[in-house]
């Protein structure tokens, strides 16, 4: 299964990059992250920002069979769960998944739009750098799940 993970902003070196790297050398599955920086004016509105955004990741949503999107509307899964989807994704022929991860106002109405499926991994907000942990956490999760390794229950 390749995975690419489509974010707005970019990693510092922080504690952030650092885990974010930890996970993904663990995971036997590739996972790619793409970063997208967007430089607003302060001026801008919300939607425009948003909007804007789209356009650039977008123009990333090359020859995926499945898009992925983030968003705190999206439908909530348990760890069992959401290894179920992304083994079913993976059955079926859609080895090529992309999660997307918006900025600071969240994903445009197009994204969630041109989304397979709209997942939440929380009800809580978070920053988006620290999204990128959690989902990176859960894939290997998911991984090790399907794997029946025991990293789940420990």
């Amino acid at each position: 299964m390749k995975i690419t993970i489509l974010s707005i902003g970019k990693f510092d070196k922080s504690f952030y990059h650092e885990n974010f790297q930890y996970y993904q050398k663990r995971l036997k599955w590739k996972v790619e992250l793409k970063e997208i920086e967007f430089k607003s004016s302060k001026s801008f509105e919300e939607s425009k920002i948003k909007d804007q955004e789209a356009k650039l990741l977008i123009k990333n949503f090359e020859n995926f069979s499945k898009i992925i999107a983030l968003d705190e509307a999206g439908k909530s899964f348990s760890s069992v769960e959401f290894a179920n989807v992304l083994e079913n994704m993976n059955t079926n022929g859609n080895s090529n998944i992309a999660f997307i991860i918006g900025g600071a106002f969240g994903l445009s109405q197009e994204i969630k739009n041109r989304a397979d499926i709209l997942i939440s991994l929380s009800r809580l907000t978070f920053p988006h750098l620290m999204v990128r942990n959690i989902l990176i956490e859960q894939l290997y999760r998911a991984s090790t799940i399907i794997n029946n390794h025991p990293y789940h229950k420990i």
